[in-house]
């Protein structure tokens, strides 16, 4: 997959955009987590689940956007 985001680095571009807001939700939840121990633990529960979606959505996303571009130039 890696050679394949070299030759569209728009698509790679997209990927490290992702991963960038990836990364900050976690932040987000773990200064949370550590500012507010007295808030429910399922509200912490769903922003990591939402973390690991989110995660998943992004490899869907640049595996869709790595087919489509490879279609378009074969043609």
């Amino acid at each position: 997959m890696n050679q394949l985001l070299d030759i569209f680095p728009f698509i790679k571009q997209t990927m490290l955009d992702l991963e960038k807001q990836n990364k900050f939700l976690n932040k987000v939840t773990l200064t949370g987590k550590i500012n507010a121990l007295h808030v429910a633990g399922n509200l912490f529960e769903f922003t990591d689940k939402t973390a690991i979606v989110f995660d998943e959505l992004k490899s869907e996303l640049i595996h869709a956007l790595l087919n489509e571009n490879i279609k378009k130039n074969n043609k």
